[in-house]
């Protein structure tokens, strides 16, 4: 049940963005993970969960990479997927060092403590721009997009900043169910 959970966020996620743009689903989106992360008995599972979240996101959100690699890079396609996969499984790695870091804040009954997730969401994010593989697609902002009073806040703030205000009612909802 919960690796289900773990794909249904990653898929939801997904749809959030500008493919599918279904932007309002990026308030929910996080909602499973949160809970299963908070619930995780080892860190291991809380790697696993954030990794197998992510890793499903971005096999929905860049499989337009397969097209560029293979159409205009010349690679054969087979070796385009496998590169592709190989991709979403490292930018998955940034889920399960999200998942860590839940595991470690160990939100509990403490309200406070999960007002520490979207933190923690938006320092992985800030990772994800500048370590290793320097991919800034699809930081949790450009999801409202098309939500221009929501988006004029990045302007200001940034979209690190702005993905901590979207994640606190998904914070605030799976605090109320996992204290259930």
């Amino acid at each position: 049940m919960r690796f289900l959970l773990a794909i249904l966020s990653g898929v939801l996620f997904a749809l959030a963005f500008p493919n599918a743009a279904i932007g309002w689903l990026i308030f929910i989106a996080p909602i499973p993970l949160f809970i299963i992360l908070a619930r995780a008995t080892r860190a291991r599972d809380a790697f696993l969960f954030g990794w197998l979240s992510q890793f499903t996101a971005w096999l929905i959100m860049v499989p337009w990479v397969v097209r560029v690699m293979s159409h205009y890079g010349g690679l054969p396609y087979v070796t385009g997927v496998l590169i592709f996969v190989a991709m979403c499984v490292v930018l998955g790695l940034y889920g399960g060092i999200f998942g860590l870091l839940v595991y470690r804040i160990r939100p509990g009954d403490a309200f406070r403590r999960w007002l520490l997730i979207p933190l923690a969401w938006a320092a992985v994010e800030y990772a994800r721009t500048y370590v290793l593989t320097g991919f800034p697609w699809n930081l949790i902002a450009a999801a409202i997009v098309d939500y221009t009073p929501l988006a004029q806040f990045d302007r200001a703030a940034g979209p690190y900043a702005l993905g901590v205000l979207i994640l606190i009612p998904a914070a605030a909802i799976a605090w109320l169910i996992a204290t259930r």
